[in-house]
C-alpha cells in the first residue's frame, strides 16, 4: 500500500520494482493493514490529554499552552497595552472556560459511549 501512495503522489520511484498487476496474498488482512495504515485511535485518555496541553490545572496550578501565551503576553513590551488586554480577556473569559466545558463534554460523551455499547452486549 505504500508503494501505491507514493507512486499515486507522482513519485518517479515505488518502494517495490515497476509492475503490472499486484496478487493479494493473505488478502484476508488487507482490512486490518488499510485501517491500521489509515485510521486513528480516539480514546478518552488522548482527547483529554490533547486538552489539557491545552489548559490544565493540576495541584492548584494552571498549566498549558494558555498559561503560557498568557505569561507572554503580560511580559511583552512594546505591544498595545488594549490588545493585550484583550487577548487575555479572551484567554481567561473565553478560552479557558470553553476548555474546562469541552473537557466536561470529552467526559460525558465517552461515559455515554460506554454505557450504550453496555447496553449492545
Amino acid at each position: 500500500f505504500a508503494d501505491i501512495a507514493l507512486r499515486s503522489k507522482g513519485a518517479d520511484t515505488g518502494v517495490l520494482p515497476e509492475y503490472h498487476c499486484v496478487v493479494l496474498d493473505e488478502a484476508h488482512n488487507v482490512e486490518r493493514a488499510a485501517t491500521d495504515w489509515l485510521g486513528g485511535r480516539v480514546t478518552r485518555l488522548s482527547f483529554s490529554r490533547l486538552l489539557a496541553r491545552l489548559y490544565a490545572v493540576r495541584a492548584n496550578k494552571s498549566k498549558g499552552l494558555l498559561v503560557v501565551l498568557e505569561n507572554k503576553l503580560a511580559a511583552a513590551a512594546g505591544l498595545d497595552a488594549e490588545l493585550v488586554r484583550g487577548l487575555m480577556e479572551t484567554i481567561r473569559q473565553q478560552l479557558v472556560p470553553e476548555c474546562i466545558h469541552l473537557g466536561e463534554e470529552i467526559n460525558g460523551f465517552f461515559a455515554a459511549a460506554v454505557n450504550f455499547l453496555s447496553q449492545q452486549g
